[in-house]
């Protein structure tokens, strides 16, 4: 039998700290998502998409902000101000006002019925 050799298996350009850094990171998420699986509860869809109602206001506006962020904000909206001008970013503060007008349409709807999700609205 062949014996297995790790100069076959690359990571590209990765060093083994960087390797490291990410199963590291992977298994800490891991840990922390069976934590507070465990800790909260996942019974029902309250307790999963709400955190069982206990979550400041703040970490609520911070995860919906993050979960909005992504690569296409960071680097495609600075390539199309760059190649479209200013309208990119009148477009995208547009987006700002359509969506209070939808909290305020939603909402209501949404407390009225006892739902937390548009899947479960549909």
């Amino acid at each position: 039998p062949s014996e297995v050799s790790w100069d076959v298996v690359t990571f590209g350009d990765l060093s083994t700290i960087d390797v490291a850094s990410i199963v590291i990171y992977l298994v800490v998420l891991a840990v922390v998502t069976v934590y507070v699986n465990y800790k909260v509860g996942g019974a029902d869809s309250e307790h999963y998409f709400l955190g069982g109602r206990d979550i400041p206001w703040w970490a609520v506006g911070f995860s919906l902000f993050a979960s909005n962020l992504g690569t296409d904000h960071l680097v495609g909206l600075a390539g199309s101000g760059a190649a479209q001008g200013i309208a990119v970013g009148c477009w995208e503060w547009s987006a700002c006002y359509v969506l209070l007008i939808l909290g305020w349409v939603f909402v209501p709807h949404y407390l009225e019925f006892g739902i937390f999700t548009v899947p479960e609205y549909l």
